[in-house]
């Protein structure tokens, strides 16, 4: 029974330590107002990202059925899924490094409104479909 129970400690603990790295997202506003960034790392670089945007956010964050986000702006999410490849920033590919960085930066004098957004990583393989997503990111941009 104890070999048994190492044994099997140390297949989790390989299995564990073969698994992938978190799939992380970051957003910011590096420009200050008027700005946006999508940052994700730890992605794997043979595969694609969708980057999904919601403009009406869950409460509590990461609720929702659709990857975590909600389903009251599903047709922008479906419009979003069904982009042509590469389609920045919704659907793109990391580097090499396994990161994907997005950012765009108003001059200054544009009027701006808060706009706040629930945002998901989802790793797609294009053959096999769905790998995984990243937590749910909400954030308030200012445009």
């Amino acid at each position: 029974m104890t070999r048994f129970l190492l044994q099997s400690a140390v297949s989790l603990a390989l299995l564990a330590s073969l698994s992938p790295a978190q799939l992380t997202l970051t957003l910011s506003a590096p420009c200050g107002a008027g700005s946006a960034r999508i940052h994700v790392s730890g992605a794997t670089p043979t595969l694609r990202l969708f980057n999904l945007i919601s403009v009406v956010p869950t409460v509590p964050t990461g609720s929702g059925p659709l990857f975590g986000l909600g389903i009251h702006d599903s047709i922008a999410i479906v419009n979003q899924l069904l982009a042509p490849y590469p389609s920045p920033p919704t659907y793109v590919a990391p580097n090499p490094s396994g990161t994907y960085t997005w950012t765009i930066c108003l001059p200054p004098g544009f009027p701006l409104v808060s706009v706040p957004v629930d945002v998901v990583s989802v790793e797609w393989n294009p053959v096999t479909g769905f790998v995984r997503r990243s937590p749910v990111a909400n954030f308030t941009f200012q445009f």
